[in-house]
């Protein structure tokens, strides 16, 4: 093999690890933008009757069951609900007087039945853990567990365009080893020093 061959080899190979760099620098920069300090977000916290023959209507769609309003349970907005991949996991609930409570999902509301999108719709049991009015809506914030702990430990949720990048990246590992370079630095003198890279025949 020649100096031009393996150069130019080493020339792809340096282009490459730069995209990588790349991929992985822009992979943090998203994670940064979308953790927020303390991981929490915005929503309207609305009053619901999860008991049979209450306002809620049917029984929740995560258990198929009612709950008294003394247990303290949410419906949330699709987009949180997340096609019931949330049933069953606490989200941590903290209202502007300091005071914080958690509560179990157990339904959706439902966004294409006006439902608006940053609704915790809960029971009457956490109205009274917040120390809140009951006459009105109130804003509180909320911090979702990881979907299947539901140990109620707070996490911060991850942007979608972060797993888009990952994803390239493995395209990228899976084209580097399919691809037959011969990476090999010639010292000058016919023999090979340096990286020891080779991925197909070196003569």
């Amino acid at each position: 093999m020649n100096k031009g061959t393996n150069t130019l080899n080493l020339v792809h190979f340096a282009a490459l690890l730069i995209v990588v760099l790349l991929a992985c620098s822009n992979t943090l920069m998203v994670q940064a933008e979308t953790y927020k300090p303390n991981g929490r977000m915005k929503a309207k916290l609305t009053l619901n009757d999860f008991q049979k023959g209450g306002s809620g209507g049917g029984p929740s769609e995560c258990s198929g069951k009612y709950y008294d309003n003394s247990i303290p349970v949410v419906a949330l907005s699709s987009r949180w609900y997340s096609k019931g991949r949330r049933c069953f996991e606490n989200i941590n609930i903290y209202a502007k007087n300091g005071r914080s409570t958690q509560a179990m999902v157990v339904d959706e509301c439902d966004t294409s039945r006006a439902c608006k999108n940053n609704i915790v719709d809960a029971s009457e049991a956490v109205w009274k853990a917040l120390g809140v009015s009951k006459k009105d809506p109130r804003y509180v914030t909320v911090m979702m567990v990881a979907t299947g702990s539901g140990g109620g430990s707070d996490v911060k949720l991850v942007d979608v365009s972060s797993l888009e990048l990952v994803v390239s990246l493995v395209v990228i590992d899976e084209l580097v080893s399919s691809w037959d370079w011969p990476i090999v630095v010639d010292d000058g003198g016919g023999g090979a020093a340096g990286i020891g890279i080779d991925g197909g025949d070196s003569g």
